[in-house]
């Protein structure tokens, strides 16, 4: 019979195999790497107390690995990273946290909990659903109504203070290029002080409402649906996002496997291309960006400036082959992406 003990460490466990699936050969590190994204609450949500006790639970029992996943790592290859993982969470705790975890920089709350909608303007921020997003490592919920679909996150800060996060459907893309702060709980100005710090937003990029200068209507239509948020479109041979209208960045970016910043993108069957800042384990994955839907194509890729630079067949959700990959290259090519410089990543 599995004890409670066991399935919290058995869940833990698994996270780390699911992330491996992004890493060609388990080292130190990349050890490393998954100890501080643990102890950053990034991509790990757990936090690293958890990690830290779950996996070296995990240490002691004689078997991890239930039942093997094709190309992934055998038990001893995965007990000896795991434990790689414990020595680092082990290290930091001595040193760096020897009075204790960094607490969490923000606690992400239930949209319906909250009167964001009713709430006054705060703030607004000069940054669209995607970089809050990525800045915060939290995922947008959505609100749906005639209008359109409104982005909301609600955060409650370290410093205590709870925030909305508002990115209205339209009726312009500039209007969708500003997110709007709206302190729910805690002193206004201590709030808007804690999130810039917090986020590592420049001063002069959150100013008062009245502050901000109307936009005219413009040419784009409500955004309608929260896939479509998360939808790119090729245009002068580059990425650009439907939401904002901006070139597609990814330098915000932190997907599972370490390295430079990335997204997770997924390709459709209609070569429609959907990608996320955001990829966190048991919460938001390629799948996420489909609904679950079958996807044509779907890894991580490399963008500056809605330039592609690097591209991969990388996921754990829909495991693709070199084949399919070159699909999804054919498709971005035809659609007038420039692909001649493009680094490939098969493997």
């Amino acid at each position: 019979m599995t004890t409670v003990a066991e399935q919290t460490w058995r869940g833990l466990v698994n996270q780390v195999r699911y992330a491996l699936a992004y890493v060609r050969q388990p080292d130190e590190a990349t050890a490393q790497v998954f100890a501080q994204r643990m102890i950053e609450r990034r991509v790990f949500p757990s936090g690293p107390q958890a990690y830290l006790d779950g996996l070296a639970q995990a240490a002691q029992a004689p078997q991890l690995i239930e039942a093997p996943t094709p190309g992934g790592p055998d038990e001893a290859t995965l007990r000896a990273f795991c434990g790689q993982i414990v020595a680092h969470l082990r290290h930091a705790r001595a040193t760096t946290y020897a009075d204790g975890w960094p607490p969490e920089r923000f606690t992400q709350l239930p949209a319906r909990d909250w009167p964001w909608a009713s709430a006054p303007v705060t703030a607004v921020v000069a940054a669209g659903l995607h970089e809050v997003s990525a800045r915060t490592w939290r995922i947008f919920e959505f609100s749906h109504s005639p209008e359109g679909t409104t982005a909301v996150l609600v955060l409650r800060l370290r410093t205590g203070e709870v925030v909305a996060l508002v990115v209205p459907p339209g009726p312009s893309l500039a209007d969708r290029r500003r997110t709007m702060l709206k302190v729910l709980d805690g002193d206004p100005a201590t709030a808007v002080a804690s999130f810039a710090e917090l986020t590592g937003f420049p001063a002069d990029s959150i100013v008062p409402p009245d502050a901000v200068t109307p936009n005219p209507p413009g040419p784009a239509a409500p955004l309608r649906g929260e896939l479509e948020a998360f939808r790119l479109f090729i245009a002068q041979g580059r990425l650009f996002r439907v939401d904002t209208g901006t070139p597609f960045d990814t330098r915000l970016g932190t997907t599972l496997r370490p390295g430079p910043e990335r997204a997770i993108y997924v390709m459709d069957s209609q070569a429609n291309v959907y990608a996320s800042l955001v990829e966190t384990i048991g919460e938001f994955h390629h799948s996420s960006l489909l609904a679950g839907r079958p996807a044509a194509g779907a890894g991580e890729m490399v963008v500056h400036d809605g330039r592609l630079v690097e591209i991969s067949g990388r996921s754990a959700t829909y495991p693709m082959s070199h084949a399919s990959l070159d699909v999804v290259l054919s498709a971005l090519a035809a659609d007038g992406l420039v692909t001649s410089d493009v680094v490939v990543h098969r493997g």
